[in-house]
């Protein structure tokens, strides 16, 4: 029997749930189907600067705002899902496609699965995208519950998220791999670096004088250099979002589950110190510990530095690794493709 073949569309910004598509993508492949990846990133970035150039040549300044961009970037989607001609379309994201797309998928006749992993901080676009789209999970057991929908978790890419022995130029104290939001910061500036080996990378808002610039390098994170830090790193953060976006004037402090950082981490095998939420001990128990403040993380990270617990930072990161297992995007698929 030939298996479904499907088109997975990524979202309209590379950032953490551009990992997620790329996680789906190799998994639906690995499961035996036929499958084809959009890069819905690429035509957003390529109509910004297209609108962007046309001011430049014609010395003019029409404005030409994001809805243009969307809508825009939008028709290409639909013209690329025509051409790989998908039993079914999953898109990752889905509140940056315009309206526009999903009318002609429905002419089309091709099925929609939405996987919205921005919730809780989209949920409102991701409620009226759940209208038009066959098959909507969301990545937030709150936001399920609240608006009706299947909560499907992250996870990790087992094809570059594993143990593995990595060189020095990876090996730290401490890493925390993410966009530095606001409240991040804030957390991460109430510590003492002094000593300890500390690696931010992604990109963050701060100045040349601010307290974490020594130890941050800004540069888009992929999966692999991710998977390398964790790896070589002591300790790995995880730091929870509760801003919308960079700007921080509106915050979504609801969010009870795990992002795709806490499971890569695991994946790889690392020890890992996670801010807290429910969903933590409910996947992996007493084994990650928590907090709440930069007092609690500063107590932590000394504590689990100390030589005397090298070992049993090894086993915990083994420990997790095979907790991990039963979570990988692979199983996520699967979770995809029955609902169909």
């Amino acid at each position: 029997m030939r298996k479904d073949r499907v088109t997975v569309i990524f979202p309209s910004q590379p950032t953490g749930n551009h990992d997620v598509a790329t996680g789906l993508s190799r998994a639906f492949q690995l499961l035996g189907h036929a499958t084809d990846a959009i890069p819905y990133h690429r035509f957003f970035k390529q109509w910004q600067e297209y609108y962007r150039f046309f001011n430049i040549i014609n010395g003019t300044a029409m404005e030409f705002d994001t809805e243009d961009t969307i809508k825009s970037a939008s028709l290409n989607i639909v013209i690329a899902t025509m051409q790989t001609d998908p039993d079914c379309v999953v898109i990752v994201d889905g509140t940056g496609l315009h309206k526009n797309a999903w009318e002609w998928f429905r002419r089309l006749g091709i099925k929609t699965v939405v996987y919205g992993t921005e919730s809780p901080y989209q949920d409102k676009f991701v409620a009226h995208v759940a209208q038009i789209a066959d098959k909507t999970f969301v990545n937030d057991y709150n936001s399920a519950e609240r608006m009706g929908l299947e909560y499907l978790p992250v996870g990790y890419d087992s094809e570059t998220h594993h143990p593995m022995i990595v060189s020095d130029k990876y090996r730290c104290d401490v890493t925390f791999v993410g966009s530095g939001f606001s409240e991040r910061v804030d957390i991460l500036s109430g510590i003492d670096w002094t000593g300890i080996d500390l690696r931010l990378i992604g990109h963050y808002k701060i100045g040349l004088d601010h307290v974490l610039e020594p130890y941050y390098v800004d540069t888009f994170v992929s999966n692999a250099h991710a998977s390398l830090m964790y790896n070589g790193a002591k300790i790995s953060l995880n730091l929870n979002r509760t801003s919308v976006d960079y700007d921080a004037i509106e915050t979504i402090p609801e969010a009870v589950s795990l992002s795709p950082r806490a499971y890569e981490i695991a994946a790889c095998g690392g020890f890992m110190i996670s801010q807290y939420r429910p969903e933590i001990e409910t996947v992996f128990g007493d084994l990650v510990p928590t907090f709440n403040t930069s007092e609690e993380l500063d107590d932590l990270i000394r504590y689990w530095l100390d030589k005397e617990r090298d070992k049993r930072r090894l086993e915990t990161g083994r420990a997790l690794a095979e907790i991990v297992k039963p979570h990988s995007y692979i199983e996520r698929a699967k979770r995809i493709l029955k609902s169909l």
